[in-house]
């Protein structure tokens, strides 16, 4: 079979003596319901079970007694199967003491293992299951739920009810689902007689609805067991009985509750669990549990007396100190702390003092109010309109207006980034926006800073960059600038004077016949990270130090080098212009000199000057001797 199957069932069935004798349920409770297999590296590469060993017992509980066996009831046997197996008997002796579990389990060859417990007539009493899980992951586990918990019949052996039956699968603790018709899953229903000779079948699909008449599959039968089969191979089973009045067999009542007593309302019908009645009433009351042994409805008020010790206890006429034994037994646990290795439930809810639900786990929805969470690393999910993506949050599948927004008015503080970060009012959107606007100095600092940016420790360092206008109620500027000697005579230097950290220079000369070409097309590429064919216009400032010798500025020109080559004559340099429309090949800068250029690339930029391209120019539009 795919999958392994881990299901834990206890299936009652009740006896009870002449009538007016309490319900007898004999039940089988393993020590421990599931166990874990892992692969451990570290010996030889061999399996090993936790926990080693396990137990199962037998519990008679008759009325509100229950005792745990030492021996089984004469003429009582137990079998057990493995994966839904053929069944074989076992001593109880064997199974109230220690099982070891690579042995019940054969090393892992197994992963269910079902005991059942027979009385003297042959027929199945209880049920319990133990599973295999490997490493605690994929667990797999499979039930029946069915619409009644009981056949009721009269004196002439009729029963007019229909019980439906569905097939759920579980897995790694999800929510239960419905299993499908293409799931491999089958249902099948048995009637079986106090002889355990079977009067009726039916099944074969994952839910199934029938019921029993006058007629032989009804009149003989006093238990009905339900089998669910995937892929051929028995995952669960349960056992509907057949309730005769006022003869043995007949069931005892539900256990309702525990209820709180202050959430009854008065006039609620309390149930002892007597003849008739159809269930038995637990309540939470001064911090005790009492069990109904009386059905009564709740008064408007009192109901309650008060001990030697001033202790408020419930009416003795009424209701009784609730047995833990019996409450444990019945497979109901009330404890004001429990530590429980293995828990699986379909709801939880937590509530403050006043009643009112804080945290609540229904119907795979997980609800929480309040609380604190330490450590928390949430991989998958949502929050509010974000996707949690790897290792932060997106808005994905990118059609809403989220946003993040840290704020605080009393200092006018405002900081936001999203899908859109202004109010309505303002008929704008933004997706950034950040405000520092107290109206005092508060915090004694002299400045406020709205967004504070830096990049650095590359090549080509931007604070920020991007398209579009940028409009500023107040002035920005920097304080960086370039400076760069020139120490060698007869040379023109050239990719040092570039746009890579700043627009502005201090050049000085120690020598003579020296300067610095103005920055190529490349480079100023580089520097405001755009491609080509990007036009642009930017400001370039050299100012020429004090106390330099002259040095001048080269453009592109027709200037030969001392190996009469034409370095200067490409289109990378610019055509250094003047506003008389006229021409540089260079300019000389004495102390104290300065010039600004606006550095053009227009690409659509036509004609020439002195049969030079002028797509890419340097236009003096300021200079100082």
């Amino acid at each position: 079979m795919s999958g392994k199957p881990s299901i834990t069932r206890v299936v009652k069935y009740i006896r009870k003596g002449d009538k007016g004798d309490a319900a007898e349920t004999y039940q089988l409770v393993a020590s421990h319901t599931a166990v874990s297999r892992t692969f451990d590296d570290t010996n030889s590469g061999s399996w090993s079970m936790s926990p080693g060993t396990v137990n199962v017992k037998c519990v008679k509980v008759s009325g509100s007694d229950s005792t745990v066996l030492s021996a089984l009831p004469a003429g009582y046997y137990i079998k057990y199967s493995r994966d839904g197996g053929t069944q074989a008997e076992i001593a109880y002796s064997s199974i109230s003491g220690s099982l070891v579990t690579g042995t019940l389990f054969g090393s892992g060859t197994y992963h269910l293992v079902t005991f059942y417990l027979y009385n003297g007539s042959n027929q199945c009493v209880a049920v319990e299951s133990i599973c295999l899980n490997d490493n605690g992951k994929n667990s797999l586990s499979y039930n029946i739920v069915a619409s009644i918990s009981q056949f009721k019949t009269n004196a002439g052996r009729t029963i007019t009810q229909t019980c439906t039956c569905k097939a759920y699968r579980t897995i790694a603790g999800n929510t239960p689902a419905q299993m499908g018709t293409n799931d491999g899953c089958a249902l099948t229903v048995a009637g079986y007689d106090d002889n355990n000779v079977s009067h009726y079948g039916y099944g074969g699909s994952n839910q199934i609805a029938f019921s029993t008449n006058s007629t032989s599959d009804g009149k003989y039968s006093t238990r009905f067991e339900v089998t669910l089969k995937v892929n051929n191979v028995e995952v669960a089973k349960l056992s509907i009985p057949v309730v005769m009045d006022g003869a043995k067999g007949e069931q005892g009542p539900a256990l309702r509750g525990p209820q709180a007593w202050s959430d009854c309302a008065t006039g609620y019908k309390f149930q002892a669990g007597g003849e008739g009645d159809d269930f038995k009433d637990v309540v939470l009351f001064d911090g005790d549990y009492y069990s109904c042994i009386k059905s009564h409805q709740k008064p408007a008020s009192g109901g309650y007396t008060t001990n030697g010790a001033g202790k408020k206890i419930l009416d003795s006429t009424y209701w009784t100190l609730g047995d833990k034994v019996e409450l444990v037994a019945t497979k109901i646990l009330l404890a004001t702390y429990a530590l429980v290795k293995n828990l699986g439930v379909e709801a939880i809810d937590m509530k403050d003092a006043n009643g009112n639900v804080l945290f609540q786990a229904k119907d795979g929805v997980v609800t929480c109010k309040t609380g604190n969470f330490d450590n928390v690393n949430i991989q998958s999910g949502n929050i509010a309109g974000f996707k949690i993506s790897g290792n932060g949050l997106t808005n994905d599948p990118f059609k809403n207006d989220a946003y993040v927004i840290f704020r605080n008015d009393a200092h006018n503080c405002f900081a936001g980034i999203g899908g859109n970060v202004l109010p309505a009012s303002s008929g704008q959107r933004a997706v950034a926006r950040f405000e520092n606007e107290d109206n005092n100095d508060w915090w004694g600092l002299g400045h406020n800073i709205a967004m504070l940016l830096s990049a650095k420790n590359s090549d080509y360092n931007h604070a920020f960059i991007g398209t579009g206008n940028g409009t500023l109620n107040g002035w920005i500027g920097g304080y960086l600038f370039s400076k760069f000697s020139c120490t060698k005579a007869n040379t023109i230097y050239d990719g040092y004077v570039t746009l890579k950290t700043n627009n502005r220079w201090l050049v000085y000369s120690s020598v003579s016949s020296s300067g610095v070409a103005l920055p190529k097309l490349t480079e100023v590429r580089n520097a405001l990270f755009i491609g080509t064919g990007v036009a642009f216009c930017v400001e370039l400032t050299i100012c020429a130090d004090l106390s330099t010798t002259n040095f001048d500025i080269y453009g592109r020109n027709k200037k030969q080098d001392s190996s009469k080559a034409y370095p200067w004559n490409t289109t990378e340099l610019p055509v250094m212009t003047h506003w008389d429309g006229g021409r540089y090949d260079s300019l000389a800068m004495g102390a104290g000199d300065s010039v600004t250029f606006l550095l053009i690339y227009d690409p659509s930029k036509t004609g020439t000057l002195d049969d030079f391209s002028l797509y890419y120019t340097a236009r003096i539009i300021n200079r100082q001797d």
